[in-house]
């Protein structure tokens, strides 16, 4: 799993620049085929080290969507519609990732893992060929030419050096890892005493994605009525206030904060996400790409590090953890990212 979530950091930027050649709907569709073909070869790999590679692979050839995604929708519909339009995106994003959980493991469960993987393949397959079909042509797109505008350096550059920019990677880096790590550890908390829950009932946790599939389209609502900074410190806190219930000692209440924490960052990532290409003046699917770098490396790292705090301290301190990412996050929007010149709502 960390092979893939690699893959798709490392690609990210690639992708960026094939976009601007060749065109975002263009880099996507090779993007889409690509790992479908990837996905199926690493479910028929005999060995583990094979598996590995090509779901490394999956992930470089994947990264072309979320790296071009939100950059394409900003620049076919209308500005005061793109925190919707990036919200939306997200949404759906919410039901793959509920989606390739609830069919994969009880396919698995009755045959192997490759049957399982092979049946969210074929779904992906299926939804590839919806998008190729249905996709509209751009009209906001101008295709770079070779020798022609600022080079993928300076222009990575250019956002690594901007204030805003660095704030809302940070965003994508603490709210991912604190979103990763809990839905990580969460699980093994409630398998042990006093709830004791089977790993079949802990896989259902997955279904609180679905309040992300709501709030990350409410969340682009709310941004175009009060702002994205309100916005997304309103997002993070009911993050905070999820997180705080899981510590409760009834399965109910924990189950309730799960909720609302996944309400919680739906809602951030979507504000968060759209606001960066909404915010590159120049580059967008750099800047876009580099969010995503930033959300997928915090997947990895502090999704990692959160399990050795899990181990060393148990779930209050994961919690504690988790909540200072948190507050982290709404420390640096609070200094960098309130309405100025530069990131005018």
């Amino acid at each position: 799993m960390s092979a893939t979530t690699l893959g798709l950091a490392a690609g990210v930027i690639p992708w960026s620049w094939a976009a601007d050649r060749i065109g975002r709907i263009a880099a996507m569709r090779w993007s889409l085929v690509a790992a479908v073909v990837c996905g199926l070869a690493a479910a028929l790999m005999p060995t583990f080290e094979l598996i590995v590679a090509f779901r490394t692979v999956e992930g470089l050839a994947l990264a072309g969507l979320p790296a071009i995604a939100v950059t394409y929708l900003q620049e076919e519909v209308r500005r005061e519609h793109s925190a919707l339009a990036a919200g939306t995106y997200v949404s759906g994003t919410t039901i793959g990732g509920l989606l390739g959980r609830i069919v994969a493991a009880p396919i698995a469960h009755e045959w192997d893992w490759r049957a399982g993987v092979a049946t969210v393949v074929i779904i992906a397959a299926a939804s590839t060929a919806v998008f190729i079909v249905l996709t509209p042509t751009p009209q906001g797109f101008r295709r770079h030419a070779r020798g022609t505008g600022a080079s993928l350096f300076r222009l990575v550059t250019r956002h690594l050096r901007s204030r805003v920019m660095l704030a809302l990677f940070a965003q994508a880096f603490l709210l991912m890892g604190g979103f990763v790590t809990v839905y990580n550890y969460l699980a093994f908390h409630l398998r042990d005493e006093p709830f004791s829950l089977s790993p079949t009932i802990t896989s259902l946790l997955f279904f609180a994605y679905l309040a992300g599939t709501w709030s990350s389209r409410k969340a682009g609502s709310l941004a175009d009525r009060v702002g994205r900074f309100p916005a997304l410190l309103i997002a993070t806190a009911v993050m905070g206030g999820g997180l705080a219930l899981t510590l409760a000692p009834h399965i109910a209440w924990i189950l309730i904060g799960l909720v609302l924490f996944t309400l919680g960052f739906f809602a951030a990532h979507a504000v968060a996400t759209g606001w960066t290409s909404y915010a590159a003046s120049t580059g967008r699917s750099q800047a876009t790409s580099l969010y995503n770098f930033f959300y997928y490396l915090g997947s990895s790292v502090v999704g990692w590090a959160g399990g050795l705090v899990f181990l060393a301290i148990g779930w209050p301190g994961t919690v504690l953890g988790v909540g200072a990412l948190l507050v982290g996050a709404m420390a640096i929007a609070a200094l960098a990212l309130r309405p100025t010149r530069e990131s005018q709502q």
